[in-house]
């Protein structure tokens, strides 16, 4: 999963003078400054021009780590040797370099020294491991701090930060674009025709919410010319915002503050003013990363650009300027099922509808502060060929060798402090072994999905407020049930093509507009189906409630109305523990009982047919979960949380309407898992508990790992896989 940490380690960077300055700030989406420009004499002979926003289709399979020599506290060549040897023993063939070395790089404005740099790449492609270089944007340094103090960000509550941990910038600092542009010109120049750099991450984890700035100086009158551009009249404002309410309407621009500040037992701050907030940071982090991107492909046009995505920006709005989508993966310690992995893992997958790298894969024991376990012996090797499964055709763990000094001297990496090798370094270097056969395998393979869920970033914007947060449907569990069936899973949104699916599930999609349900309808009517859960169309795109009868937009697809609805709490003495019972009146509920959870939509079922109902309260009687049939497809919602027995219950019937079906079934704590080529599949077979499990197989298979034929059953051992070729 994707691990909200906050970095503390100080490193630091900045630029020099090459060209005018281009104000990111201001930058329209979209634009690309070097597209005027062709592409040029070729120095990498046959290597193809990489084309912004183009997906990277990785020319093999890559198994790495992430490497910090501008950490040590000083040069040290034997150990840039022993390391490198040691990248050879565990076949690896990448590494990622730099992206938090500014200020080594440029120790004093305009002087730079890249020999180290060159030493280190130099040194890796001797030993057959490629580079991705970073951007060092995250940290810009301390004499840039000195130069423009204002450049640090103030906290929500006002607090001017200071040098005392990364990322605290200002992004709206009018100055910082020219120093960004000098430096990451600088880097391009000097390895655009680097054959050992593979590609460029764009600065690192640019959305966390932590690295948001609240100053009055540079980001509110951002924000407000922001608002300027989207409603063009503080009237238009008023009126999306509902400023009429409490008496709040503006009359000019520069009376709207960046955010509602949070005030003590004071719960009710402006929604539309909250989504909006939220959307200038997202624009302002993309226009952050873009600037760098034009630049790379003006400088560098033949490498591949990636960023880790992180926090609350359109991850899909900003995969859509790159050329490959970065995960970060710490699953933690867990040996459970693994879903919840996998379920980030296909998002990813999805930001680009194709496949991605892990920037980041747990190497070691996460955690700055000592909370998290060790692995247990294979989980280090299972978590990585999980990631390979749903579509990476990168891992590059995070890190090589854990670091001395930092707010990270506990974020273990595959080695400890003292650089031998361990038994997590043993562990994967036997799975560097095994992935130089893999690897080729997997060359040019994708996954292919029979389902999808639907998730967009505006609409779950909508729900940050905390009168929604609370009572959020639980996707994962929805997630889980649907993995249980073997089936691989995709991950969608708006604008994109729904008709190569058979079922879409669109949980809790609170904020609605025209473009979705003109993307459902034909979907349905065409023969697919489409899973709505509570709380789905209650918010026009303003984030206003809808006047129209719930589901909103969605009620004459979902065949429904809404009327009344309440939250499922444990301070109700109706409830036992906050569980409603509801009871099963059609297929595939018929004649079972249940509970539903988190929330209760009271439903009117007009043209839909109930399929279960509320078996408690003043609703009894009520549905719980209708059918519409549209077209030659149905509409299901499902009006309170269910339980995974009918979450089950309800998957399995679908698949069966469908005729969806997986190569064999799985136990529960396997994740199946299928990449192909060709209409060849390849199975990854994951055994996420601690027991072994028993796979009956209906068809004879090649153990790619074993190198043997297998046919008729399968035994997986604990925490280990099996990786089947179809023959």
């Amino acid at each position: 999963m994707q691990n909200r940490r906050e970095f503390l380690i100080n490193l630091g960077a900045a630029g020099a003078a090459l060209k005018p300055v281009r104000d990111f700030a201001l930058v329209a989406p979209g634009t690309n400054p070097a597209a005027a420009k062709g592409p040029g004499a070729s120095p990498h002979g046959e290597t193809p021009r990489v084309h912004p926003g183009e997906l990277y289709h990785s020319p093999k399979t890559y198994f790495g780590a992430c490497y910090y020599p501008e950490q040590w506290e000083q040069w040290d060549a034997a150990r840039l040797d022993s390391d490198v040897k040691l990248m050879r023993e565990a076949s690896f063939n990448i590494t990622r370099l730099a992206e938090d070395a500014w200020i080594r790089m440029e120790p004093l404005e305009g002087h730079y020294d890249f020999e180290w740099l060159d030493h280190v790449v130099e040194a890796l492609a001797k030993n057959s491991v490629q580079t991705v270089l970073g951007t060092p944007t995250t940290q810009p340094p301390a004499w840039l701090f000195d130069k423009y103090p204002d450049l640090f960000s103030v906290t929500a509550q006002g607090q001017r930060n200071t040098l005392t941990r990364r990322y605290l910038f200002c992004m709206s600092h009018p100055a910082l674009p020219e120093y960004v542009r000098k430096i990451v010109t600088a880097m391009a120049k000097r390895y655009a025709n680097n054959p050992n750099v593979l590609g460029w991450q764009i600065d690192n984890e640019t959305g966390w919410d932590t690295r948001e700035c609240h100053c009055q100086e540079h980001c509110q009158p951002a924000f407000q010319k922001w608002l300027a551009a989207r409603y063009g009249t503080i009237e238009k404002l008023n009126s999306a915002w509902g400023n009429a309410f409490w008496g709040m309407n503006y009359t000019k621009w520069s009376q709207i503050p960046l955010a509602p500040q949070p005030i003590p037992g004071d719960d009710q701050p402006n929604p539309g003013h909250i989504l909006d907030n939220r959307r200038f940071w997202s624009d302002t982090v993309i226009r952050f990363l873009k600037f760098q991107i034009d630049i790379l492909t003006e400088e560098a046009p033949r490498q591949f650009t990636i960023h880790n995505l992180a926090g609350t920006m359109d991850h899909f709005k900003m995969a859509r300027h790159l050329n490959l989508v970065g995960l970060m993966s710490y699953p933690g310690s867990s040996t459970g099922a693994g879903y919840y992995d996998a379920q980030s893992m296909d998002t990813f997958r999805g930001y680009k509808d194709g496949n991605y790298w892990v920037v980041e894969q747990q190497g070691g024991r996460p955690g700055s502060r000592n909370e998290v376990p060790e692995a247990a012996p294979g989980l280090l090797r299972l978590w990585a060929y999980q990631s390979y499964a749903h579509g990476a055709d990168g891992v590059i763990f995070f890190r090589f060798r854990t670091a001395t000094h930092g707010g990270e001297e506990y974020w273990h990496g595959i080695l400890n402090h003292d650089g031998r090798p361990n038994r997590r370094f043993r562990e994967l270097a036997e799975m560097g072994k095994e992935m130089e056969r893999v690897g080729r395998l997997l060359q040019g393979t994708t996954l292919v999905s029979p389902v999808a869920f639907y998730v967009d970033y505006e609409s779950e914007g909508a729900k940050k407020g905390p009168d929604v947060t609370r009572f959020d449907d639980n996707t994962g569990d929805y997630y889980a049930a649907f993995k249980r069936q073997g089936i691989n899973i995709d991950v969608t949104a708006r604008g994109r093509d729904l008709t190569k699916y058979q079922i879409v599930v669109a949980p809790m999609l609170y904020m609605v507009n025209e473009e979705m349900v003109e993307q459902f309808t034909p979907f349905v009517r065409a023969g697919g189906t489409l899973i709505l859960t509570f709380r789905s169309g209650v918010k026009e795109w303003d984030n206003s409630v809808t006047v129209q009868p719930l589901p909103g937009r969605l009620r004459e697809l979902a065949g429904i109305e809404i009327d009344e609805y309440e939250p499922l709490i444990k301070e109700d003495p109706e409830l036992h523990d906050a569980a409603i019972p509801i009871e099963g009146t059609g297929e595939p509920f018929a004649g079972r009982n249940s509970t539903g959870t988190i929330w209760a939509d009271i439903v009117e079922a007009k043209n839909a047919r109930m399929l279960a109902k509320y078996a408690a309260k003043f609703y009894s009687g009520k549905a719980a979960v209708t059918l519409n049939e549209a077209g030659k497809g149905r509409v299901i919602y499902i009006a309170t949380h269910l339980s995974r027995e009918f979450s089950d219950l309800l998957v399995s019937w679908l698949f069966r309407q469908h005729a969806i079906s997986a190569p064999f079934a799985v136990p529960d704590g396997v994740d199946l898992s299928c990449r192909q080529k060709d209409g060849k599949k390849i199975l990854f077979v994951m055994n996420f508990n601690g027991t072994s499990q028993q796979i009956s197989l209906p068809r004879d298979y090649q153990d790619v790992l074993a190198d043997r034929s297998v046919s008729g059953s399968v035994t997986l051992r604990p925490r280990d896989l099996v990786i089947l070729s179809e023959v």
